[in-house]
């Protein structure tokens, strides 16, 4: 990452956000239902910017009373029972299997 708060890939240079960062860590599908379309949608925006699907943390339903975590990993989900243990097992999962973090979260 440049020190202007810039992520490249390849030719492309995209200005980074705090929304950015935080839309490739995390997922929020409003009806359960709709979890698999948008994994889909999110692999393919992804694809599309030349990258590689990443760890990410799929948070359901409403936002004021979260029950669901997933973790999602090559297409599994891995249920979690709080936010705190989605993001100590998304953290250890990048070590674990030596992961790059997305350009978007190079500064976490």
């Amino acid at each position: 990452m440049s020190s202007r708060g810039r992520a490249r890939t390849g030719k492309v240079f995209w200005k980074l956000s705090i929304s950015k960062a935080r839309d490739d860590i995390f997922l929020h599908v409003k009806i359960p239902a709709d979890i698999e379309t948008a994994k889909q949608s999110k692999t393919d925006c992804i694809y599309k910017k030349g990258l590689t699907v990443q760890l990410y943390i799929n948070v359901g339903s409403n936002l004021n009373n979260v029950h669901s975590f997933y973790m999602i990993i090559d297409n599994k989900n891995y249920q979690l029972n709080t936010l705190l243990d989605a993001l100590i097992f998304c953290f250890q999962a990048y070590f674990a299997l030596d992961i790059k973090y997305a350009p978007e979260c190079q500064h976490l």
